[in-house]
C-alpha cells in the first residue's frame, strides 16, 4: 500500500526536526512499520533527551490519518 507522508516531525522542547522526507523514503516500498529513533530518522534534534514523533499522512485511497509516539516506539502506519 502506498502512503503519502504530508508531515512528520521529531523532537522535544521546541527542538524539532522535520523528518517528512526520511519517513516517506522508509514507507515508499511498502514498509509500513517505522522504528522511531535517532538512527532510523537520521537526526537527534535534542541530544540526551527523550523525543516525540507525530505524522499526518494519506492512504492511497485518499483518507487522511495521524500517528504519534515516542522515541523507540515502532509505529504501524497501516492499522
Amino acid at each position: 500500500m502506498a502512503l503519502k507522508i504530508v508531515s512528520a516531525i521529531y523532537g522535544n522542547n521546541g527542538k524539532i526536526a522535520d523528518v517528512t522526507a526520511k519517513v516517506q523514503d522508509i514507507v515508499k516500498n511498502g514498509n509500513d512499520d517505522v522504528l522511531i529513533n535517532n538512527v532510523t530518522l537520521g537526526i537527534d534534534p535534542d541530544i540526551g533527551k527523550g523525543k516525540q514523533f507525530a505524522s499526518i499522512y494519506f492512504y492511497e485511497d485518499g483518507t487522511i490519518h495521524t500517528i504519534s509516539g515516542k522515541e523507540n516506539d515502532t509505529l504501524d502506519f497501516v492499522k
